[in-house]
Order: C-alpha cells, then sequence, then structure tokens
C-alpha cells in the first residue's frame, strides 16, 4: 500500500486525476489510455480504502494489457490479410510474365531468319 493511495480522500479532484495518471504511468499504461482510465477511476478513488484502490489499479492494468494484446492479434490478423492479398498479386504478375515470355519466344521463332535466331 502506498503513502499516495492513503491520502487518496483528501485531495482535489485535479490532484487525484493527476495522482492516478502518475501511477497508470509507473504501471505501464500507456498515453493514449492515462487521461480517459485516470478520468474514470477518479470518481471512484475518493470511495475506495487504500487496498481496494491499489487493487483496481492492478484490475485496470490487467485490462490495459488484454486490450493492448487483442489488439496486437487483430493487427497480426490484418498484416496476414494483407500479406495474402499481396501474394495473390504477385502470383497474378508472374503468370502475365509467363504469358509474356511465351508471347515473346514465339514472335522470336516467327520472325527470326532461317539461320539466325537473333530479333533485330
Amino acid at each position: 500500500m502506498s503513502e499516495r493511495s492513503r491520502d487518496a480522500g483528501r485531495e482535489s479532484p485535479a490532484r487525484r486525476r493527476a495522482r492516478i495518471r502518475e501511477d497508470l504511468e509507473r504501471l505501464g499504461v500507456g498515453v493514449e489510455m492515462r487521461d480517459e482510465l485516470s478520468r474514470r477511476l477518479a470518481t471512484l478513488a475518493s470511495r475506495l480504502t487504500p487496498e481496494a484502490y491499489d487493487a483496481a489499479l492492478a484490475g485496470v492494468v490487467l485490462a490495459h494489457g488484454m486490450h493492448r494484446g487483442r489488439r496486437n492479434g487483430h493487427d497480426l490478423q490484418e498484416i496476414q490479410r494483407m500479406l495474402a492479398g499481396f501474394a495473390d498479386e504477385l502470383r497474378k504478375v508472374d503468370e502475365a510474365l509467363r504469358i509474356l515470355s511465351t508471347y515473346v519466344s514465339r514472335m522470336r521463332s516467327r520472325t527470326a531468319p532461317e539461320g539466325s535466331r537473333m530479333l533485330h
């Protein structure tokens, strides 16, 4: 139990939010989530015991980690989908190159003089 959490009920709402933001930062919560979480927790923190405050922070940090993990999993799925699409496009390019190569080979064989295989 921290000394900060002992004084939670006696501080101003602005100071309480700032303290919660600092605690969230210390626990590794990203900047993008700190303001919103501290705003929501500030209304509850004044009514919590120090132990309950610490437990609430631990729960928030755990939920944040789960959210970040889910987001990273979603990002991975999106990257896999994009790479699969890119691979399909590469197959199309490969097929087009094979067709052009066959066409060029046929053109060379049709236009080359009898004794020469060079196309000028």
